[in-house]
This record gives structure tokens, sequence and C-alpha cells, in this order.
């Protein structure tokens, strides 16, 4: 069991954060960005910890929508801890429960995070189970103040983002990006911001069967596909019906149905002890989030986070290794070079056992 592995006791410390939704009551007066509770979910003591602690804070005040998916942080949280346990686990809300949310406060979090990462150093991956609507996003106020911002924080290096991209017609789409120009630019001007501080960014490819969502598709970003389980006659993965193209694959389940058809909505659901189609996670059974159980779900938003705690892992056991946009890049390289081959049960990550690409 790759989670039950022992450590040597010295691992270099790395911190996980899951942007995300998380089951945690808001409570009253809470100032957006604040540290809430700590979950601490029982484990099998046979594997070391006796608990998984999950720090959470949240970003925003959630509301209580028809269709609840709140735990979907937790059950991404739970899967990073599994490729890594001794990982610092993070879960910051930043979506609704409804698993919507808005550019501004994903980047006002991720910037928050970033800040953190600088002032209380230790190998950070932002892990992010979520994509951007290319043509449904245009910048509101308080997203082209905070634009402002990034662009006086952004590095030098790169192709230059102009303020001009402002002023366009908010239909008009950055033919690089696929993203309205306003948004295309604040987007790509935090992902670099934050890859060249010298912290990792892993992001699930997308549901949709096509190419990757963004971010996963920036070159500086890990993009993960869903993988079903099964193999091809050549004895590669075979990806989830539903999974966009990515980087590398790590296991999110399949949605065929009896007829081999895709799809997610009538795909068969699980049995109460196996579920070869799906992922097995933690979810929180009472609503202040106190008692815990198992679930199954499916989807790449639940392979990502098996690569940010498998790249944890290796993070840990190379001295930290990440420290710059060099780095970063070096490392995205070398996970995503190797990985057209592997067995059902492994996640692609080839050249995890060796330290990444000198830049």
């Amino acid at each position: 069991d790759r989670g039950c592995a022992a450590s040597d006791g010295a691992e270099t410390p790395v911190r996980v954060v899951v942007f995300d939704t998380s089951p945690v009551p808001h409570s009253a007066g809470q100032t957006p960005g604040t540290a809430g509770p700590t979950l601490n979910v029982p484990l099998d003591p046979a594997c070391g910890p006796t608990s998984l602690a999950v720090a959470t804070s949240s970003y925003i005040v959630p509301k209580s929508p028809p269709a609840d998916i709140s735990q979907h942080g937790l059950f991404a949280a739970a899967l990073a801890y599994a490729g890594w346990r001794n990982a610092e686990i993070h879960l910051a809300r930043v979506l609704d429960n409804d698993g919507t949310g808005d550019l501004y406060t994903l980047l006002q979090a991720m910037m928050a995070w970033r800040e953190t990462a600088l002032t209380t150093p230790a190998p950070t991956i932002f892990n992010l189970s979520l994509g951007i609507d290319p043509l449904a996003v245009t910048l509101s106020e308080d997203e082209e103040i905070l634009l402002d911002q990034l662009l006086d924080l952004r590095p030098n290096s790169g192709p230059p983002i102009s303020y001009k991209a402002l002023d366009v017609d908010a239909n008009a789409v950055d033919p690089n990006a696929g993203l309205p120009l306003g948004p295309a630019v604040a987007l790509e001007t935090a992902i670099r911001i934050i890859s060249d501080s010298g912290i990792l960014i892993v992001a699930a490819a997308g549901n949709d069967m096509g190419g990757e969502q963004f971010p996963a598709a920036y070159q500086t970003v890990l993009g993960v596909a869903a993988g079903s389980g099964t193999l091809s006659p050549t004895g590669q993965v075979v990806r989830g019906c539903f999974s966009s193209n990515g980087d590398v694959v790590a296991p999110g389940g399949d949605a065929l149905t009896g007829n081999g058809q895709c799809d997610p909505v009538n795909a068969p659901k699980c049995a109460s002890t196996s579920c070869p189609q799906s992922v097995l996670s933690v979810v929180a059974l009472d609503s202040a989030a106190t008692q815990f159980g198992l679930a199954f779900w499916s989807g790449t938003s639940f392979s990502a986070p098996l690569v940010s705690g498998l790249a944890a892992r290796h993070i840990a056991g190379n001295s930290g290794v990440l420290s710059s946009s060099s780095s970063i890049e070096s490392f995205v390289l070398a996970m995503k070079s190797g990985c057209t081959q592997m067995s059902v049960d492994q996640i692609c990550v080839a050249n995890l056992d060796n330290p990444p690409l000198q830049p």
C-alpha cells in the first residue's frame, strides 16, 4: 500500500493546498481568508498516523443550493493525503456548496497562499480540481483592481501581457489561451507569479472529453486526466470516457453504460463494497463535519489530488527541489515525459523516482 509506506523521518515537510469546496460550516462573522477548524479524520492506526488533519480556511460565505457538493473538497484533500501521508494538507474554500465560484475569489486565495509560502517557507503544491469556463467569464471591477496588483508582481520573464487586453470587447478571445482576454490576462498572470515563486500547480484536466481545461492547459501547470482502471491491448491506460486530455493520468473512474455509451449521469451506480468505475475517499457524515465515512466518486477532480500527493512525496524525498520558475518548469517537464504506459493500479509518475531535470 503506497499510503502505508513508512517514513524515515528525514523528509522535507511539504504543504498541499486544495482550493475547492468545503463541508465545514461557516461561522457567523468569520472574515474571508481566516483559518477555520481543523478536520480530524480517523485513520487505520496500522498505516501510521491515527488521523488525517485537514486545516481549513474560507474565502466565501457558502450558500445552501439545491445541489450540494460541498464534500468535493474534503474528498480531494483526503486523496492528496493518500498519495503522501506526511504531507501537510490544507483545504481552502473558494467554491460555493454547488461547486461554482468566481475568478476574483480564486485568485485572491491563491495569492494569499503564495504569500504564506513565501513567509513561512515550505515546498508548496496547489491543487486545483476546478476549471474556468472559457467563454462565460468577464472581469468585475474588483477583478480589474486585483489584475492591476498582479501585473505589478508579475516576473519579467515570458512574453509581455498588455493592459490593452482589458479594453477590448469582453467576447474577444485570446487565441493562445482560449479565454476572454480580460480573464485570460488575470489567470495567466497569477499562474506565472505563483510558478515563479517555486509553487507547483496541479490541476484537473476536465470532464468534457476534449482538450485540457484552464488552468490545467498552461505550460507550467501539471494537468491530470482520469484513468478508467483498464488497459488497452497495447498496455496503455484507457482514459475514463468523460476525461479530457491531460499531461499525466491517474485513477479517476469511468462512466460507461451497459451498451458502451459514455453517460456520467446514468452509468451503473456503485455497490456498497465495490466500484471499479470510481475512486474511494473521505466525506463528512454530519453537518458539523465531525463524523466521517467513505464514498465513491469519479472525475478528473479526484485524479489531480492523487498526483499532488505523489508529487509531495517526491519533493519531500529530494530536499524540496522546487525554488523558482525554472525548477517548476523542469519538474513539470520531467513529469510529462515517460508517461505513456502504466499498470492498472499505478499512477503515471514514471519520473517521480528520479530527481527532476536540472534547469
